[in-house]
């Protein structure tokens, strides 16, 4: 059987509203395959050390630029500042400081610098 992804890949789900903690957007690392085949991950900033099993046809490899880290200063749509990336949460969220204040945002309000070569 063809596997699409190796131990220690980092990966995430690109459909929406499919897993809770493995969900959209939210990286996770690749831990192998169970005996029937489904894609064992463990998310960024999981609280518990269990693996999950998913369907692989809808996890893509993450870009390496598009992994937030603690601390990592973001932009959020529509914000005129930017804001510090605490975390990754369950249903599509991160965990932000906004100042002294936590803040959830969507993954789709982070705006990500791309950089373009001719």
């Amino acid at each position: 059987m063809c596997r699409k992804f190796k131990k220690g890949d980092i990966v995430w789900c690109i459909e929406d509203d499919v897993y809770k903690i493995t969900c959209y957007h939210r990286p996770c690392t690749v831990k192998g395959y169970d005996n029937s085949g489904d894609l064992l991950l463990q998310a960024f900033n999981q609280r518990s050390s269990i693996n999950h099993d998913v369907n692989e046809k809808i996890f893509e490899l993450v870009p390496s630029h598009k992994i937030l880290k603690t601390g990592q200063m973001i932009r959020i749509r529509d914000l005129d500042r930017q804001v510090k990336f605490n975390q990754y949460k369950n249903n599509g969220y991160i965990e932000v400081f906004d100042g002294e204040y936590r803040r959830e945002y969507y993954v789709d309000s982070i705006i990500f610098e791309e950089e373009f070569y001719i």
